[in-house]
């Protein structure tokens, strides 16, 4: 509906005579003598919606920059480490990701650059290494590289391998009950009170008060909040390290055995998803209520290569 009739309010909910009673319009809710003040002023009033596929509305700015440290094949080394920074902004409702979802509407469909704002899978800093060493002890290494056989099959043939990454959070959609579905419209945010959402402490002692919901309050029916579709606010950051222990041993030159043992998350360093973001939703708003990954896991197994 056009944002000029919002101001209508209430009066849009009012029955008035349908135009189309009698014609071949007049299917489902209008097929009645009247209809809604609101139904009358839509673009298409004969239609009870209409749906513009894979449309080309929003538009994007992505900005980065980054450093990589690579190290090759030097004494049994391999090290890589990058670091990204980089900033993403959009008008998209559609580019989500799992941590923290967001709506796939608009609030106001006649205004798309209003929905300016931090891209939900925007990232600011990312961290990743990646580490393998072959440990320098047995047979073709630098030290014990004489040795007997029981010594290299104790010693001998291990490696190491390290994987860590480290980023920010990504920015929070506030959202709320939907006020404005009698306009047409799919979502609402609410508005902004003027306190900051942001909260102090540790996130574990943040789990049910990542922010301050004083910071937000409902918008009233046709009206649009002033919350920017995404906040400058985060959710929880992401920082994870998965290590592995590798032995391969030697038989006659052409059979080789593997011992392998893996752990995943080694530092047992929980991730959380997102807090809950809707205003609407009191008991749980501001709630961070699901664990985003596994705690600890350690594999082992062994391989035989002939």
């Amino acid at each position: 509906m056009p944002n000029s009739d919002l101001a209508l309010g209430t009066a849009l909910k009012a029955s008035v005579p349908n135009p189309f009673y009698g014609t071949p319009f007049a299917l489902n809710s209008l097929s009645g003598p009247t209809i809604t003040r609101a139904q009358s002023l839509l673009p298409f009033p004969e239609y009870t919606s209409v749906t513009l596929t894979s449309p080309s509305l929003g538009h994007a700015l992505y900005n980065s920059g980054y450093v990589k440290l690579q190290k090759r094949m030097g004494h049994g080394l391999n090290f890589l480490t990058t670091y990204v920074w980089s900033k993403n902004e959009d008008t998209s409702a559609a580019a989500s990701n799992t941590y923290n979802g967001q709506s796939s509407a608009y609030q106001d469909n006649h205004n798309v650059n209003a929905a300016w704002a931090l891209a939900t899978i925007n990232t600011p800093d990312r961290w990743t290494n990646a580490i393998n060493y072959d440990l320098p002890f047995g047979k073709g290494r630098r030290w014990l590289a004489g040795g007997n056989k029981g010594v290299d099959y104790a010693l001998g043939g291990w490696s190491v391998n390290v994987e860590t990454t480290m980023q920010t959070g990504f920015p929070i959609q506030i959202t709320q009950t939907n006020n404005n579905s009698v306009i047409g419209a799919s979502v609402q945010f609410p508005n902004a009170t003027g306190t900051s959402p942001q909260t102090s402490g540790s996130l574990e002692s943040r789990l049910y008060s990542y922010f301050n919901p004083a910071a937000f309050s409902q918008a009233p029916a046709y009206t649009y909040g002033n919350v920017s579709r995404t906040i400058p606010m985060r959710g929880p950051g992401q920082a994870f390290t998965n290590a592995s222990l590798f032995k391969t041993f030697t038989f006659k030159e052409k059979y080789k055995a593997q011992f392998r043992a893996e752990a995943y998350n080694i530092t047992n360093t929980p991730l959380f998803y997102g807090p809950a973001a809707s205003i609407s939703n009191s008991a749980t708003f501001g709630h961070i209520t699901t664990q985003g990954n596994y705690p600890r896991i350690i594999q082992i197994g062994a391989r035989f290569f002939f």
